[in-house]
């Protein structure tokens, strides 16, 4: 887009950048400062603030291609209405677009197997590539979109839900 190819946040390798914490500490700093900010200063929640965060979010959707690099400082505006929705966004006034989106039962299906669709989806896509093709067509990766989401399902009853409850796992217990 209009950004130039080579422009890199931190290293000029992709797999250095996306996985290295020092490549991404930065957006893990943004999310501890959210918190910091919510457990100590009462914020006045303002949808209209969420509301412009979440229609700049949805701008970057069409911004970001597969030939932005990433993490960048590209990802600077959508860390920042991320954060802003975060903060801002009253949930209990259902009149506003982006609490209809938020608390949909879809998106809140994907807010609890988030975690392990992103622990999950990256090898369903390589160990697909690597027995079947070498090539991705749209019927593949559908495929592995579903196997992704199915396994993060599963991943998510069986495996977080269960560690999640203090009566099944005490945690001295598993520590």
């Amino acid at each position: 887009p209009f950004i130039e190819k080579n422009f890199y946040f931190w290293s000029p390798s992709f797999y250095g950048t996306f996985f290295s914490p020092i490549g991404r500490i930065w957006e893990l700093l943004f999310g501890a400062m959210i918190c910091i900010i919510q457990n100590k200063y009462k914020i006045k929640k303002n949808n209209q603030i969420s509301l412009i965060s979440f229609i700049i979010l949805f701008l970057f959707i069409f911004i970001i291609d597969n030939n932005s690099q990433i993490p960048s400082f590209l990802l600077l505006p959508v860390i920042v209405s991320t954060a802003l929705i975060i903060l801002f966004n009253d949930e209990k006034k259902h009149g506003y677009l982006q609490n209809k989106l938020l608390n949909s039962n879809i998106s809140q299906f994907f807010g609890n197997i988030s975690y392990s669709l992103y622990l999950i989806h990256l090898p369903v896509f390589v160990f697909y590539r690597y027995i079947f093709t070498n090539e991705l067509d749209e019927l593949s990766i559908l495929i592995c979109v579903i196997v992704s989401i199915s396994i993060s399902y599963l991943m998510w009853k069986f495996i977080e839900q269960p560690f999640r409850n203090k009566k099944r796992i005490k945690t001295k217990v598993f520590l």
